[in-house]
């Protein structure tokens, strides 16, 4: 059993074995506490708005600031989100929650077939992947435009 003595320096002024034996294991533990910490602590939830990182380095992005005008394509909801999708099937943008996004979302809600629409708006990045904010959209009709069509 050690007594008080043990962990008290000797006389030459350096530490004694057990002080140096408990120093030593006391260093090793703090050092090893981020791996353990890594290792026993969840992984961050994955980022469902951001696309994967494959996904976001095949596409070629659009610059932040951007302005789209009378793009053609389809709204659709994809889980929670809203997304566009052109016409030509080149871009896809995750639409922005804005005033004009509510009104489509209402729109689609009413009659969920997919329907044209002809959009205006501004891109913008985040995390490698664009993201559209609608400014003006306009629901391309059978007949004549009606003007519950304009957003």
């Amino acid at each position: 059993m050690l007594g008080p003595r043990a962990f008290s320096r000797s006389a030459d002024g350096f530490a004694t074995p057990a002080r140096r034996h408990y120093a030593f294991w006391g260093v090793l533990a703090l050092s090893a506490l981020p791996l353990i910490s890594a290792a026993l602590l969840p992984a961050p939830a994955a980022d469902v708005t951001a696309p994967p990182m494959e996904e976001r380095q095949s596409s070629a992005r659009i610059r932040e600031g951007t302005e789209i005008k009378e793009v053609e394509g389809v709204f659709r909801m994809t889980g929670d989100r809203v997304t566009f999708f052109s016409e030509d099937g080149q871009r896809r943008y995750v639409a922005l929650e804005n005033l004009n996004l509510e009104r489509i979302v209402a729109r689609i809600a009413d009659d969920p077939t997919p329907r044209q629409w002809r959009v205006t708006g501004l891109v913008t990045e985040f995390r490698g992947a664009n993201y559209l904010l609608v400014r003006r959209a306009l629901l391309k009709s059978r007949g004549q435009p009606s003007e519950d069509d304009f957003f």
